[in-house]
């Protein structure tokens, strides 16, 4: 059973220092979890965060998409597949691209009412009357090459949808 989650996040980022928050004090307390902090302001934090995963006994990596992550995605894919981590990321091409999986919203859905309502505007609508329109489908993705390479649990779970990338 995972207990320990590695939440690799970008401190300077508003947006992950946030959501950074609600994981520590919110959601893992709730859940019976112990979060790891791991910041990664720029690539050269990447030793030194991949020293504290393995010092932390972390078993499981959240990761968090900034540009300072992003541009580092297959080497924390690479670390995670070495010492066989479960990973997550609320960006598919996260997964697509060597982390284990992703959960987050259908991208091609949301540009496609982007769009619509963009179309709509520039043919005279008034924005603002509007729909304002909720997320409705969302995607769990599974890197099959990662899941056969990472941890023991990972191929159980991918049996729910096979997708290799």
């Amino acid at each position: 059973m995972i207990k320990r989650i590695g939440t690799i996040y970008s401190p300077a980022n508003i947006g992950s220092l946030a959501s950074f928050k609600i994981d520590l004090e919110q959601t893992a307390p709730r859940l019976g979890l112990v979060v790891v902090p791991i910041p990664v302001s720029k690539p050269a934090d990447l030793d030194e965060a991949f020293a504290t995963i393995i010092r932390e006994g972390v078993q499981a990596l959240y990761v968090h998409v900034t540009p300072a992550i992003f541009a580092q995605r297959a080497r924390i894919a690479a670390f995670a597949i070495e010492h066989r981590l479960a990973t997550i990321s609320p960006l598919n091409v996260m997964a697509r691209d060597g982390l284990l999986m992703s959960y987050s919203y259908d991208g091609r859905t949301i540009w496609r009412r982007a769009v619509s309502h963009l179309d709509r505007i520039f043919k005279g609508a008034n924005p603002a009357e509007l729909p304002v329109e909720q997320v409705d489908r969302f995607q769990l993705i599974i890197n099959m090459k990662t899941a056969r390479h990472g941890p023991r649990s990972a191929a159980s779970a991918g049996r729910a949808r096979r997708r290799d990338h």
